[in-house]
C-alpha cells in the first residue's frame, strides 16, 4: 500500500468543522487516520514518505467557478495547461472556465475540445461553462443541451449581460430542464454606458461629487483643485491589494464596523496602516492624532 504522512500542518475542513494542528496518514489516496501530533503512534509505514507541512494549511481542495483559460484561440493569454499547474499551485483542485474563449464556447464542438484537452494535459478538474447566447452576443440563444451533454455545467455570456429580457426567460427555462445554474453578469448597459466608478467615493463622497459637478459646469479649474486633492486617496488605495487599504480606511472612518477581508486577502500591516492614516489626516478626515 502506498502510504504519505502529512505532518504537523494546520487542519482546516469545513464539513467536519476541524481547525487544529494534526497529523494525516494517507493510504491509496484516502485519508486512513488523523491523530494529533503529540498522541501519534509512530511514522508513516516503511513503504510510505513523509511530507512536513508546519506552517502551512491542510484542507480540501479549493473550487474556482470563475477562470479564464482562453483555450482555445487565445493561448498568448492563457493555456488549459498552464491555468490548471497555476491553480494547482495555489490550492485549486477544480475550476471552472468561462466561455470567452476563440470562438466562444457556444455549441459542442468547443465544450469537447475543453473536455479532451483538460484530460490530456489539464492536471485539476476543469469544468466547462458554455455560453448563454451565441457568441456571447446577447442575439440567439446558444446551443445549451447539446453544450450540457457534451460536459458543460453552467452558462453565461462571460463580462457580457443579456440584455435581452426575452432570450434571458428562454435560457432560464432550458438550464431548468437541464438543472445546471445561469451566471448572469447584471449590467443594463443602457443605464451603465461609458460610466465609471470612483472607490474613494466611499470615503469622500462630497468631494467626488463637487468633481464631477465642477466638470460638468465646465468649472475646470476647481475640478483639477479637487482632483489634486483626491490624488494622493486615489494612490492609498493601492498600496496593498485591492480592497484591503479601501475597507481599512473605511473602519478607520466609522464606515465599516471591521477591516474584515475575504480569503486569500489578509489585513494590512502594521506598517501600511500607519501610512493610510497620514494620508488621511492630510486629506482631513482623520481630524485627530489619536483616532
Amino acid at each position: 500500500m502506498a502510504s504519505l504522512l502529512i505532518k504537523g500542518g494546520r487542519v482546516i475542513d469545513p464539513a467536519t468543522k476541524t481547525d487544529d494542528l494534526m497529523d494525516l496518514l494517507v493510504v491509496d489516496g484516502r485519508i486512513a487516520e488523523r491523530r494529533f501530533p503529540e498522541k501519534g503512534r509512530g511514522g508513516a509505514p516503511s513503504d510510505g514518505r513523509v511530507l512536513e507541512a508546519t506552517g502551512h494549511w491542510v484542507c480540501p481542495g479549493l473550487v474556482d467557478m470563475h477562470v479564464h483559460l482562453r483555450e482555445p484561440g487565445q493561448e498568448h493569454k492563457e493555456s488549459i495547461e498552464s491555468g490548471t499547474r497555476a491553480a494547482a499551485v495555489g490550492g485549486f483542485t477544480s475550476v471552472a472556465c468561462m466561455p470567452n474563449t476563440e470562438p466562444w464556447n457556444d455549441g459542442l464542438s468547443v465544450t469537447e475540445y475543453i473536455v479532451a484537452e483538460a484530460r490530456r494535459r489539464g492536471v485539476v478538474n476543469v469544468f466547462p461553462i458554455g455560453c448563454v447566447s451565441k457568441g456571447g452576443l446577447g442575439e440567439e440563444l446558444a446551443e445549451i443541451g447539446d453544450m450540457v451533454r457534451s460536459g458543460a455545467v453552467a452558462v453565461s455570456d462571460d463580462g457580457r449581460s443579456v440584455g435581452n429580457s426575452y432570450l434571458l426567460r428562454m435560457a432560464l427555462e432550458y438550464t431548468k430542464i437541464f438543472g445546471i445554474p445561469l451566471i448572469d453578469h447584471c449590467e443594463d448597459r443602457n443605464l451603465s454606458a461609458a460610466g465609471v466608478m470612483n472607490a474613494v467615493g466611499n470615503l469622500a463622497p462630497d468631494r467626488v461629487a463637487d468633481l464631477c459637478n465642477a466638470v460638468t459646469a465646465g468649472e475646470l479649474a476647481e475640478a483639477r483643485r479637487l482632483h489634486d486633492e483626491l490624488f494622493e486617496l486615489n494612490q492609498a488605495i493601492f498600496f496593498d491589494t485591492n480592497p484591503v487599504p479601501l475597507k481599512y480606511m473605511m473602519a478607520r472612518l466609522g464606515l465599516l464596523p471591521a477591516p474584515e477581508v475575504r480569503l486569500p486577502l489578509v489585513s494590512v500591516s502594521s506598517e501600511v496602516q500607519a501610512r493610510l492614516d497620514q494620508v488621511l489626516r492630510k486629506a482631513g478626515l482623520l481630524v485627530t492624532t489619536n483616532q
